[in-house]
């Protein structure tokens, strides 16, 4: 469902172009076939506000950060009317990193002398994730439709940081101290399964055990991004070409890389049978796209006079949510939604 670290970032997004009015507006592309994109509107009186759009639900709401009066800010969406969320109380600014099927999102709010906060956010506001006695911060990583909040526990040691999951309700979170070199958690999945990529490879942690992704032939070690379902999505350096491709990893005894055809990443699952990433592309950031039942890659049209857009979530009623610019995708860009045509 979601996109990783690809749109966690701790600075506030500067980068302004051309707004939209108040309402949800039809983004104006070419009569070109494919996946139709329509703008998400901003907040009165912040039209011409960037960054991302990191989290759908499903259900018409979706949640981002955004450059609001001077700092990064969340906001999130329902039947198109867009709320400023804001920052947690002691905080400088937030990022969003994910958003489950009921709604509540997860991210990080941060002080300007570098403290780092995790946080969930709902109809009744934030609540500051607890941070277990003997470390200095969590990170919020992701948040799985049954609602355990994946995160990364700071310690002053950086080799005693660790992966911690929160359960859906009160109660002990569970502690899982790194095993690998380099080891760092991507997406939780509702079962309990974890996603980890690390300097020896990337892997599956689950309460049976470890269960290694295998690296594509003809590629290098992957990048990890996504579980739904038990069903995996990366990216890995081709090493005959520039540039990468995506892959899948079904769920199995052998998870054996299955490439997306025309990909040069896989960033999103749907957790049903759509995934998002981009195209192949020599150069970073290639054209976004989707792949739907294993056929070949459908695009995802930018509006006209943008140049850029980046696929960051997928729900599972098949609309996929990101970002579009006309400037670096690294600074973010406008909110849009793409939706299949009839």
């Amino acid at each position: 469902m979601r996109i990783g670290s690809m749109v966690r970032t701790g600075v506030v997004l500067a980068a302004v172009i051309a707004g939209t009015a108040a309402g949800t507006v039809t983004a104006g592309a070419t009569t070109e076939a494919g996946w139709q994109p329509t703008f998400l509107p901003m907040p009165r009186g912040h039209a011409n506000a960037t960054g991302f759009l990191a989290g759908a639900d499903g259900k018409g709401g979706y949640a981002g950060h955004f450059s609001i009066d001077g700092t990064s800010k969340v906001v999130t969406w329902q039947n198109g009317i867009p709320t400023v969320r804001g920052v947690p109380a002691g905080y400088d600014f937030a990022t969003v990193a994910d958003q489950n099927y009921a709604g509540t999102v997860v991210g990080d709010a941060l002080t300007d002398d570098g403290h780092v906060g995790g946080f969930t956010l709902d109809a009744n506001g934030f609540h500051e994730l607890p941070v277990p006695e003997g470390y200095t911060g969590v990170s919020a990583v992701a948040i799985a439709n049954n609602g355990l909040v994946l995160g990364w526990l700071y310690h002053a040691d950086p080799a005693r940081s660790a992966t911690i999951i929160y359960p859906p309700t009160q109660g002990e979170p569970t502690i899982l101290p790194p095993t690998r070199r380099g080891e760092f958690p991507a997406d939780i999945d509702s079962g309990g399964e974890v996603l980890f990529n690390s300097d020896e490879g990337a892997f599956v942690w689950s309460s049976n055990g470890i269960e290694e992704i295998v690296t594509p032939p003809g590629h290098s070690t992957p990048h990890v991004n996504a579980i739904q379902n038990s069903q995996v999505v990366g990216t890995a350096a081709a090493l005959s070409e520039p540039g990468s491709h995506g892959f899948l990893w079904r769920a199995g005894p052998t998870r054996e890389p299955e490439q997306l055809a025309g990909s040069g990443s896989a960033t999103g699952h749907s957790g049903t049978n759509v995934i998002i990433g981009s195209r192949y592309s020599a150069e970073p950031y290639g054209a976004p796209a989707v792949w739907t039942g294993g056929e070949p890659a459908s695009g995802l049209l930018l509006p006209r006079g943008f140049t850029k857009g980046l696929a960051t979530a997928v729900t599972r009623d098949n609309v996929v949510a990101g970002i579009v610019t006309k400037g670096p995708l690294d600074e973010g860009g406008k909110p849009v939604i793409w939706q299949r045509p009839a």
